[in-house]
């Protein structure tokens, strides 16, 4: 009499375990599906390039080349002037010829060349009325 139930307990035991190993395996098809039906995270956006920055750099450079040697007048308008653009590490100082007279009508020109390469408005107003000051001021100084 012992033998059958023995048999059944095994019998229940076998379908038991069948059961947990049916609802893992179920639970792990869900888990995929579920995550296959998940949106994928969106790839970061790349900040666009401003094609303004190297031009930035460049009348950078102009300014503090211009600067060499020049009256307290007109340094204090290259600070002023260097202070409206961003902080940038690529601004490479040339090296000035010729007096520095030379040097601010070169800087006039360089500003308005400048202007009108820029591709942002704002950057164009800016330069513009840079190149504006300073013929402004070398007019004053009977050097435009």
């Amino acid at each position: 009499m012992h033998e059958p139930r023995r048999t059944s307990y095994t019998r229940r035991t076998t379908l038991g375990l069948l059961g947990v190993a049916l609802a893992g395996t179920a639970g792990c098809s869900v888990d995929s599906t579920v995550d296959s039906l998940r949106p994928s995270p969106l790839p970061t956006p790349q900040a666009p390039t401003n094609p303004d920055l190297a031009l930035v750099s460049e009348v950078r450079a102009a300014i503090a080349t211009a600067d060499r040697q020049a009256p307290a007048d007109f340094t204090r308008r290259h600070d002023a002037q260097l202070a409206s653009f961003p902080p940038s590490r690529h601004a490479a100082h040339r090296a000035g010829s010729g007096s520095w007279q030379s040097r601010q009508q070169d800087l006039v020109a360089t500003l308005t060349d400048a202007a009108v390469r820029a591709e942002d408005p704002d950057l164009v107003r800016a330069l513009a009325s840079m190149a504006a000051a300073q013929r402004q001021l070398l007019a004053s100084r009977g050097l435009a």
